[in-house]
């Protein structure tokens, strides 16, 4: 599992050229809309094709990764354009993980994307999502 820390203001660096499956943990309340738009575009500029929203105004997220898939395929979305994307509010973090894991079948996985005012360390993040998740 690929784990990338992204400050707001950051450029987002695709982790696969493969398709894979987005976790997208929110951690800045503060993000403005243009941000979020921003990142959403970079993010759907990948073979992304699924992403699940989860932290702060992760409803937000969910729908600036819809508009960005449509701003990006005005003539229509073809098939390996469609983004699945899903917002998880109130959830515990490790049925999200384990919801992305065991759906669809993307060859290279699930990757954690957090973005914000990081405050965890890489390896505190990756002892997070491994007490919390009881897929690989």
């Amino acid at each position: 599992m690929n784990i990338q820390f992204l400050e707001t203001k950051g450029t987002f660096v695709c982790p696969s050229i493969s398709d894979y499956k987005l976790l997208l943990i929110s951690n800045d309340p503060e993000i403005t809309n243009e941000e979020m738009n921003r990142l959403s575009d970079e993010i759907v500029s990948t073979p992304v094709r699924s992403v699940a929203a989860w932290g702060s105004k992760c409803s937000l997220w969910d729908d600036a990764i819809d508009w960005a898939v449509i701003a990006a395929f005005p003539d229509g979305i073809p098939d390996d354009g469609h983004v699945m994307t899903t917002w998880h509010e109130n959830e515990e973090i490790s049925d999200v993980l384990n919801f992305l894991i065991h759906t669809g079948n993307f060859e290279d996985g699930v990757h954690v994307l957090i973005v914000g005012n990081v405050s965890f360390r890489q390896s505190e993040v990756d002892d997070f999502l491994r007490r919390n998740s009881d897929g690989p």
